[in-house]
């Protein structure tokens, strides 16, 4: 989507809530907005090369997206581009990846840990540690700074 339809969209949910949010807030939402619009990638792993591995993967109940209904891959290709987009960056930095989801299933967490098989995915290909971060989270963290 681009900035300016979010801009458009956040001005439109402000006029119609009449100052229900914070300028503070529409601001800190702008800038990551225009951070995200300035750095985003938007990769796509060829479903057609990637679905035999989804469905291996799905039958031996690896991560993400065992618990989906058959034979939906969905959370499988979502992790595939997910991977492919942490791959296409040149110089992984060491510190955090985060994806944000509101998928709280046992295919992506375990005990409220990220579940370690994605966890070490990310690990091996970025040397980073992973966390799972709901909307609120990130919300948080926004409104934080």
């Amino acid at each position: 989507m681009p900035l300016a339809a979010i801009e458009g969209a956040l001005q439109e949910f402000e006029a119609v809530h009449q100052g229900l949010t914070s300028t503070r807030v529409n601001s800190g939402l702008k800038s990551l907005f225009e951070m995200l619009d300035r750095r985003a990638r938007f990769p796509f792993v060829p479903r057609d090369a990637f679905l035999a591995i989804g469905q291996a993967r799905y039958a031996t109940k690896t991560p993400p997206g065992f618990k989906d209904s058959a034979p939906w891959l969905g959370d499988f290709f979502v992790w595939a581009d997910f991977l492919l987009g942490l791959a296409s960056v040149t110089s992984p930095r060491q510190g955090l990846v985060v994806m944000v989801t509101e998928d709280r299933k046992s295919d992506w967490e375990v005990r409220g840990h990220v579940h370690p098989i994605l966890a070490g995915e990310v690990k091996a290909l970025t040397g980073c540690r992973f966390q799972l971060w709901t909307v609120e989270q990130l919300r948080e963290l926004v409104e934080s700074t």
